[in-house]
């Protein structure tokens, strides 16, 4: 029998393998839940790690110092411990691109995440980076069967690196993100989980699975998951998070909030936002209030382009999206967006497939962020252990 339980936020229940990827993040409110620490501001007494010993590294040095606002940094320090976010990420990698002529994919900073390993793969032409690759090792290390989350509606995975912590280091997590290569005019979500499910198999040949999916990946793992079991290969657990069947339940979007309370969350976001931050928060709004592509050369202005690009072409695949029933397990948590719903989401079962809903009453842009993402972890881990074989 399928299970409701609901949560509020204080958690009370009641009832190397492979490199990637550039950054193709969905703007405005996909794009805040990109953001990995928002209100942290860098430390000033870091203490230097190592000096550049090289151009390229006194190069990224200075295109870190500056954006970080932290000095000295060292060739060692870690992007993240000085600071780092998804906001600061992609500045970061828009000033290499404009400084080395070289485009480096933003996640990699999940695995290279010091100026001295980003300096050899600027300086070496013997390893390209591989754009097409979708996997990305959040976490690869532990000795239980991996969860492999499919990315958002910004096609990023960076949003899981929370996640990741919160379930600890003996569970291997793996993040697909979107490959910007392929033809838009061919994406649908049925393209996406063939080529995901190749991916995947290179990280894990055979089953038992574990997928998850935050938004609009929810809807592909979704898929994944149909077409691994019709290929014979066992699914222990699906996980959606926070979104509903769409051929029931229509897309819900930023444009769709009063305009009222989106200029009062912007302005609310914005002044808790490091300085650092802001300029390229304002220039990421005004791109999704135009409504289309620019045509700037920057290297900052392609990224937001390839952002808008990836979004709709998501968007446009998802809509056309039917899926069938589903004859397994799946955990389904969902936060404010869908209270107004019923609790399943539409979502559909069939022989002995069940759902698990849970409840948290938390907003889309905060649901793997701290502290919603511990109550989310706490649910995930559940079912995990209950399912969790090692391997």
């Amino acid at each position: 029998m399928d299970r409701v339980l609901r949560e509020n936020k204080n958690g009370n229940s009641t009832s190397d393998k492979i490199y990637n990827l550039m950054i193709s993040s969905e703007m405005s409110k996909d794009i805040k839940s990109l953001s990995l620490q928002e209100n942290v501001k860098p430390s000033s007494t870091v203490s230097a790690k190592g000096a550049p010993r090289n151009e390229i590294e006194k190069k990224l040095v200075e295109i870190w110092e500056s954006i970080l606002g932290v000095s000295p940094i060292g060739i060692r320090d870690n992007f993240f411990d000085l600071g780092g976010n998804s906001y600061l990420a992609l500045q970061m990698f828009s000033n290499i691109e404009k400084t080395f002529n070289k485009r480096l994919p933003v996640s990699i900073i999940l695995q290279e995440g010091t100026i001295e390993n980003l300096a050899k793969l600027l300086s070496s032409n013997n390893h390209p980076i591989n754009m097409s690759s979708s996997i990305v090792a959040i976490q690869s290390f532990g000795s239980k069967q991996p969860l492999f989350c499919i990315h958002g509606g910004g096609g990023e995975v960076l949003i899981y690196r929370y996640l990741a912590m919160e379930l600890g280091n003996d569970q291997p997590l793996f993040g697909l993100r979107y490959p910007t290569s392929e033809n838009t005019d061919k994406i649908t979500i049925e393209s996406l989980a063939d080529k995901y499910i190749k991916e995947i198999r290179k990280i894990q040949p055979n089953g038992p699975y574990s997928l998850l999916g935050f938004c609009i990946g929810g809807a592909i793992a979704y898929e994944m998951t149909q077409k691994l079991i019709q290929a014979g290969e066992e699914v222990s657990l699906l996980t959606i998070l926070n979104f509903a069947n769409p051929k029931q339940i229509p897309l819900i979007i930023p444009k769709e909030t009063p305009l009222n309370k989106r200029i009062i969350n912007k302005l609310m976001k914005l002044y808790k936002m490091p300085v650092k931050q802001r300029a390229l928060f304002v220039k990421q709004t005004f791109y999704k209030a135009l409504g289309k592509l620019s045509a700037s050369n920057t290297a900052e202005d392609k990224e937001l382009n390839r952002m808008t690009l990836t979004r709709t072409t998501l968007r446009g695949a998802t809509r056309a999206y039917n899926p069938n029933p589903y004859p397994g397990k799946i955990l389904l948590i969902s936060g404010d967006r869908y209270k107004d719903y019923e609790e399943k989401l539409a979502w559909e079962t069939v022989g002995n497939g069940s759902i698990q809903v849970y409840n948290i009453r938390v907003d889309h842009d905060s649901f793997l962020k701290k502290p919603n993402v511990e109550i989310v972890g706490k649910y995930l881990k559940k079912h995990l252990n209950s399912s969790n074989l090692i391997i």
